[in-house]
């Protein structure tokens, strides 16, 4: 039986599709044969083709998925099979198939007759121009190899090394292949084959007709006795940063080794890449030996002798009163009894006592200079203070006589004018007032009786014929007393109706849910119409929503932003609420909480937005009576004090018109969403804004619409949704049964955390400071709003998020979605300068497992180097 390498060749259309397998090779031990023509033909001689089809059975789902993780167009597989194996691949009219053989694929791939080439020894080959990231610096590593699929293992070239395998992953979120080489977990180091050890083998074949592409195929076979081994990739930097570390991170306490500490002491060796248990002696030995040399080159001997004497001085002020320094101290001396002669010899100590005492004999000269001077000077300042203080003396001399005199003359004109003169003042102006007061009164008198008259003509007025109400209509007075009273009578109307529209809604029964309870319903309900989306993506869209006053998708149109908007809507339960309420009395529009908005292009203001108070009629016109009822709905509701459903507003294609102008007065709302929170839409319509109701909004990005200005970008939330979602995107609806109405009150626990659980731990916040520190080399500073939405955000996603499809742990996960979609969008520069920038921000970011943000860097770098190095988020 022989084992045999061969490619895939994949036909057909959906759903009929056939799967052949060519053998262009065999494996034997450590060897692999290419197949001549000859040897294809004697092995299948039945076959036109020289292939073999792997049947499977079309209509089963589970069938097909197997077919398609083990198998794509080109790629290679092992089959282990002697000629009488194979069935013929018999046509309905009875005649023989090119394909002139066929085996059932699915019962082989479980007995394993059929399976990957890793399990014959064989690996793909990645080649080094065929890497996307930095091998030795990010956490996930893509690489452009064809022809591989998740699941198969591969090796990366290197100098002289082959490292690896490796295992390939899928990721959905860019449609790419990657490895994880897990570089710094492993102490700086990879494990592989010298490429002395290892066979390479470039396999070929065509497709057999004429001027059909040469398909190729790179392939590693490790030769017998092959061992693999560690090979260091550490550089220079991160060897002397990591000595320098250790020297400052010392387990020393009074000038001793702290052995009370085992396990931190362990820890501290495990952790260490000079002398960790994970690398090799020869690694070991390697790195002492390069830090040797590193601390004794020129290069870099001012920055290590700088390091080396700043940690001697530290530990010898640290510890001054140890009887360990001390001995130490004098053990040397004693030792060397003329090492302080010696150092004093020294002509470079000699030069610096020489220049000390220099400095002395010129810091003595000033002193006696300055003790000279300052003598002087107390001198004069004695003569000055002698002859402002008999100045003073005389000026206060002078006020008092004068204050005496003052004194004796208001005496006298109190005797001259005597108190009867005062009762007379007063008597005169007593008098005056009540002629003033009998005026008022009389003149109200007057008011009463003209207002009375006016009511009695206004009667006599309306109960005369209709042609007496012209001249009502054109009295000014009486036009305006009209409309006030409509107005008010209007407004109480209104805010009865109001009032009743929120005790029904009130009563509405929601369902209260328990955390994962709520993103369990949220996930499989969401799932039935968006089947890409995993529990990430979906959680934290709901994170956002939730906590954000302001949500915002991007993307390329059709990638789905406004259906998923609308699919929260619904899974939330926000359009279900009219079957809970009596049709007859309230509309159905006033009672759904999810309110579609289409902006026009040219809004210049809430105006265009919700409407405006008109100062003629009194009344508010309302350009859309939805919005302008959700508000005074909302207003009652927080009046009353109800947070019971949410209720959310989408702007769809945002920015057609610039947000800042006409969505203006929600913007502060965006910075503290609380008691305090109103919008003045004119005149006394003051609404405020309660906890439930939050905006979404959808954007495109092109040159047909708005730029989100950098004070929207600051409080908003910015969720970019890959285009690949189009063409995953389900026609299905989702059930009507499986649709709750969800509680305000369990989106708040789910997803919004408290207060001081609003820490990030030490390792997420060690990176996040990293990117803060990135960004303030190009003035991009994190403000304290968006500090503090990171920090809450990342309580609620490192607790509710799971490990991506790398395998990256949910803390990680969570600060990678806060960075690339708060922090990311506010990028913004141009040149070469700022594009190497970049490439070392997307490094950092790669480096530390944030690998959304390393992909949107990647696509901002790669769209400003074709846009004459012009480097936005915002395409």
């Amino acid at each position: 039986m022989g084992v045999y390498i061969g490619y895939i060749e994949k036909k057909g259309y959906e759903p009929t599709i056939f799967f052949n397998f060519k053998p262009i090779a065999e494996v034997r031990g450590s060897q692999i044969i290419v197949l001549s023509p000859a040897d294809q033909e004697e092995l299948l001689p039945e076959s036109e083709k020289r292939n073999i089809n792997f049947a499977f059975s079309w209509n089963d789902p589970d069938d097909r998925q197997q077919m398609d993780t083990m198998f794509t167009e080109k790629s290679l597989a092992v089959f282990e099979f002697t000629l009488a194996d194979l069935q013929p691949n018999i046509k309905t009219n009875g005649e023989r198939n090119q394909t002139g053989y066929r085996v059932q694929a699915i019962e082989l791939i479980e007995a394993g007759k059929i399976r990957r080439i890793d399990t014959a020894g064989v690996y793909y080959a990645v080649r080094k121009d065929e890497l996307v990231s930095n091998f030795t610096n990010d956490a996930i590593v893509e690489f452009d190899t064809p022809c591989i699929l998740s699941g198969d293992k591969v090796c990366v070239e290197l100098d002289g090394f082959w490292a690896g395998p490796y295992e390939v992953g899928y990721r959905d979120y860019t449609s790419s292949f990657y490895i994880k080489p897990q570089i710094k977990e492993n102490k700086y180091t990879v494990s592989g084959y010298n490429r002395s050890d290892m066979m390479l083998q470039e396999l070929t074949s065509t497709d057999g007709y004429w001027g059909a592409p040469e398909n190729r195929w790179a392939v590693l076979v490790p030769k017998k006795d092959a061992i693999s081994h560690q090979m260091d990739v550490i550089t220079e930097e991160a060897l002397l940063e990591s000595f320098r570390d250790s020297l400052q991170n010392s387990m020393a306490s009074d000038g001793k080794v702290k052995l009370d500490d085992i396990p931190a002491l362990l820890k501290r060796y495990e952790d260490s890449v000079l002398a960790g248990s994970i690398l090799t002696d020869d690694v070991r030995r390697d790195r002492l030996n390069r830090l040797v040399d590193i601390l004794t080159s020129e290069a870099d001997v001012d920055d290590t002798l700088g390091t080396i004497a700043d940690f001697i001085c530290d530990l010898l002020v640290k510890y001054q009163d140890s009887p360990n320094v001390e001995e130490w101290l004098q053990a040397l001396l004693e030792k060397h009894p003329d090492l302080i002669e010696q150092l004093k010899e020294s002509q470079t100590i000699s030069e610096r006592i020489a220049q000390m005492e220099q400095g002395l004999t010129d810091l003595q000269q000033k002193r006696a200079d300055l003790e000279r001077e300052i003598a002087e000077k107390k001198a004069e300042a004695d003569e000055i203070d002698r002859a402002a203080i008999e100045a003073k003396k005389t000026e206060l001399l002078k006020m008092d006589a004068e204050y005496t005199k003052l004194c004796d003359q208001l005496e006298a004109s109190k005797k001259a004018m005597g108190i009867v003169g005062s009762i007379a003042d007063l008597q005169k102006k007593q008098s005056e007032y009540q002629h003033e007061v009998d005026y008022l009164e009389s003149h109200k008198s007057h008011l009463e009786r003209d207002t009375s008259g006016l009511e009695l003509q206004f009667q006599q007025l309306i109960s005369r014929p209709h042609e007496k109400m012209v001249g009502i209509a054109f009295d000014g007075f009486m036009a305006s007393k009209m409309l006030h009273a409509a107005a008010e009578w209007e407004a109480e109307e209104a805010a009865h109706q109001y009032e009743d529209l929120v005790a029904k809604v009130n009563d509405v029964p929601a369902t209260e849910k328990t955390p994962e309870e709520l993103i369990d319903y949220l996930c499989s309900t969401i799932q039935t119409v968006r089947p890409t989306y995993n529990r990430n993506t979906i959680v934290n869209i709901a994170i956002c929503l939730t906590q954000g006053f302001l949500t915002v998708f991007s993307g390329e149109p059709g990638c789905g932003k406004t259906s998923i908007c609308n699919i929260f809507g619904e899974v939330l339960g926000l359009n279900k609420i009219a079957e809970y309420v009596d049709g007859s009395e309230v509309s159905a529009d006033n009672l759904k909480r999810y309110i579609p908005v289409s902006v026009e292009r040219g809004w210049t203001s809430k105006r265009d937005f919700v409407g405006y108070y008109n100062p003629l009629t009194k009344t508010f016109d309302k350009s859309n009576r939805r919005v302008y009822d959700a508000l005074h709905q909302l207003d009652s509701e927080k009046k009353d004090g109800i947070c019971k459903l949410p209720f959310i507003i989408l702007l769809d294609e945002a920015n057609l018109s610039p947000m800042e102008y006409y969505w203006s007065d929600f913007m502060n709302v965006c910075d503290d969403l609380g008691p305090q929170s109103k919008v003045n839409l004119g005149e006394d319509y003051v609404f405020g804004i309660p906890e439930t109701l939050h905006f979404l909004a959808t954007i495109n990005n092109d040159h047909t619409t708005e730029t989100l200005s950098p004070r929207l970008i600051d409080r908003a939330w910015i969720v970019s949704l890959p285009q690949q979602y189009n063409t995953t995107i389900s026609e299905e609806e989702i059930p009507a049964e499986k649709i709750e109405i969800i509680a305000w009150t369990s989106l708040r626990e789910a997803f919004i955390p408290k207060k001081e659980e609003c820490v990030l731990s030490a390792e997420v916040q060690r990176v996040y400071d990293a990117v803060v520190t990135k960004l303030k080399e190009k003035r991009f500073t994190v403000s304290p709003r968006i500090d503090k939405a990171i920090k809450r955000y990342w309580a609620s996603a490192s607790k509710r998020f799971e490990m991506d499809d790398t395998k990256t742990d949910a803390e990680t996960v969570a600060l990678d979605y806060a960075v690339a979609q708060r922090i990311l969008p506010k990028i913004t520069g141009n040149g070469e300068a700022f594009g190497k920038w970049l490439d070392e921000l997307k490094s950092l970011c790669s480096s530390h497992g944030l690998n959304m943000s390393a992909k949107i860097l990647k696509d901002i770098i790669d769209r400003g180097n074709q846009q004459m190095k012009y480097y936005q988020f915002f395409c």
